[in-house]
């Protein structure tokens, strides 16, 4: 029985810290939170892009050395 006690009261204070942690969090606001998901959204398109691009390029060199 005290094994069960203990191991509840183990969890009890580990989400004890996890709130106290958490409360020592500095959230970012909302206009930087929205500056750096263009910027995220940006640079996926972009390497996407240079994907695309580099793929078709590989794609005609096939057809060449194929061809």
């Amino acid at each position: 029985m005290e094994r069960i006690k203990a191991f509840f009261e183990g969890i009890r204070t580990y989400l004890r810290e996890v709130v106290g942690e958490l409360r020592k969090v500095v959230w970012p606001s909302r206009e930087r939170v929205i500056k750096a998901t263009g910027i995220v959204v940006a640079m996926v398109a972009l390497v996407a892009g240079f994907l695309y691009l580099w793929d078709l390029g590989i794609g005609a060199l096939m057809e060449l050395l194929l061809a």
